[in-house]
């Protein structure tokens, strides 16, 4: 992650692509933009930190480990990217003129190779066979 950046300029950034494409952002929309900012500012103040201590610390016994700083700066480095690429894939499909087929089912569409006769489900009695419920052992005593 780049120092120069700031969360601020980077709602600037999402809030203007979107104003240039046409695009109205959603509430959800706009939480990801603030939980993006959130996210750049707290790196930034974790890179920060991380300069001024150095990225290995000295116990009390005087053996070296790494600082807890390390994983919190990559988390949010990670979540920073995630974030970035959610928002671009969000706005740019929505700028885009064709709907971009990412998979997935609809909702309430009937999901496999059912036919309504082998479902079982209507008054016709399902033409497969059942085997009987299986049923324990009793114990020899």
């Amino acid at each position: 992650m780049t120092a120069e950046v700031t969360g601020e300029q980077l709602r600037e950034h999402y809030v203007g692509w979107a104003q240039d494409e046409g695009v109205t952002l959603d509430p959800s929309d706009l939480a990801l933009i603030d939980r993006l900012v959130t996210a750049t500012d707290f790196a930034r103040d974790l890179e920060h930190k991380l300069a001024t201590v150095g990225a290995v610390l000295l116990t009390a016994h005087g053996t070296e480990k790494a600082n807890p700083l390390l994983a919190a700066s990559r988390s949010q480095a990670e979540l920073t990217a995630k974030l970035v690429t959610v928002l671009d894939r969000r706005i740019g499909d929505a700028a885009a003129d064709d709907v971009p087929n990412r998979g997935g089912v609809q909702p309430f569409a009937t999901r496999g190779p059912y036919a309504p006769s082998k479902t079982g489900t209507d008054d016709e009695p399902v033409a497969t066979s059942r085997r009987p419920a299986r049923t324990p052992r009793k114990r020899a005593r």
